[in-house]
């Protein structure tokens, strides 16, 4: 099972995330900024499976002053035991 200290709450984790870069071109397309380059990966650190429909992921962009719904997750989704979900 993966051990992880950023439960979210209910056995959901951030796993690993990849923020937009202007300097590191981390996916090889010669471009060091851009969605490309960004993602967020979440887990399943419980025993039982998580129903994540309807999860928002939210985002800030800066200069704006408010945050926006970038994703959410489809009704239906759910993360079995250490599975987990990527969002590019």
């Amino acid at each position: 099972m993966v051990t992880t200290t950023n439960v979210l709450g209910g056995g959901v984790a951030f796993n690993e995330w990849r923020p937009s870069s202007t300097s590191v071109d981390y996916n090889g397309d010669c471009e060091a900024f851009g969605e490309e380059d960004t993602y967020i990966e979440i887990v399943n650190t419980s025993d039982a499976a998580i129903d994540i429909g309807g999860y928002k992921f939210n985002y800030f962009e800066s200069g704006q002053g408010a945050q926006a719904v970038a994703h959410t997750v489809p009704n239906g989704v759910v993360l079995q035991p250490g599975e987990t979900y990527t969002l590019v």
